[in-house]
């Protein structure tokens, strides 16, 4: 058997740069999986070098100077894998902002935050937000500036679970239609990579004035309840889904919140499913259907 190719994909976020090189089996497939924004030529020098082996039917991961520092036993546990270590040492050049745990989209410089639990519908709302104008910043962290209390980018791919998709025309004709991947394995469930450019989103704002805090929460039955709420409630909210109060500082980040849920109109929406929780979102802002997402049936 003749040697595998070698290949190598490097990727760069908020001023960090990872490069993976491997046998391009296990590296080719990762290129849909990360925003084609983020993807650069390796002429940077990288802050971290992973090497992938192959090990008996799994992989190896090394690193210079360290040696082995994962081993996966498939192809789906090294991408998150790496993944995750791109994630977390990005997010560490922005140690500066609060982070929280959710999804961001802006408009004219203004922008929507929807926060929430997983499978609460961040992603699915972003998505139909941006078929309508709204860009893309962030899917999974939002980071926001203490000083100023703009919102920085954080892009990655949209990833949009397949038991969110289901039931939702509109995002379910996306994923089929301008999807970029589809993975499973892992130990998680299926999900779609979406690249933020085949939504409609092909430029990132540098930053971005709150407007809107949406929290979201899943139901166990009933319509779905769009409320307006006060900053207390937005905060705690907001508490519930932050990340790094630690090292951050606990009275910084609670006033750094207090502020921003003073400066932005405050929602709680509930719903079963995120079909439903965008129509009433989307009736909330007076934003049209889009019939071609949409098919015209809703």
């Amino acid at each position: 058997m003749s040697a595998e190719s070698p290949a190598a994909l490097q990727v760069h976020l908020y001023g960090y740069r990872l490069r993976v090189t491997g046998p391009a089996p296990a590296i080719e497939p990762m290129r849909p999986l990360f925003y084609s924004r983020c993807q650069e030529p390796p002429a940077a020098p990288p802050d971290d070098l992973m090497e992938v082996l192959r090990a008996g039917s799994g992989y190896e991961v090394r690193q210079p100077g360290r040696g082995a520092v994962f081993m996966a036993e498939g192809w789906s546990e090294l991408f998150w894998w790496l993944d995750e270590w791109f994630f977390e040492a990005a997010l560490e050049r922005a140690d500066a902002c609060l982070h929280i745990h959710g999804a961001a989209v802006a408009r004219e410089g203004r922008a929507i935050l929807l926060i929430g639990d997983s499978h609460a519908g961040k992603s699915t709302l972003a998505l139909h937000l941006m078929l309508r104008g709204y860009q893309f910043m962030t899917d999974e962290t939002i980071l926001v500036d203490p000083a100023s209390l703009e919102l920085r980018p954080f892009p990655r791919n949209l990833v949009v679970r397949e038991d969110t998709a289901q039931g939702d025309p509109a995002i379910e004709r996306l994923c089929r239609e301008r999807m970029r991947c589809y993975l499973e394995g892992g130990g998680y469930a299926p999900r779609w990579f979406m690249d933020p450019a085949l939504a409609g989103c092909p430029e990132i704002p540098g930053s971005a004035r709150v407007d809107r805090i949406v929290c979201l929460r899943r139901k166990e039955g009933g319509p779905p309840l769009l409320e307006e709420v006060g900053a207390r409630a937005a905060v705690e909210d907001m508490l519930r889904q932050q990340s790094n109060l630690r090292w951050y500082g606990a009275a910084a980040g609670v006033d750094t919140m207090i502020r921003l849920a003073e400066r932005g109109r405050n929602h709680r929406l509930s719903a079963v499913h995120p079909g439903e929780a965008w129509e009433a979102l989307r009736d909330h802002l007076g934003l049209a259907r889009c019939p071609s997402a949409e098919g015209g049936s809703r």
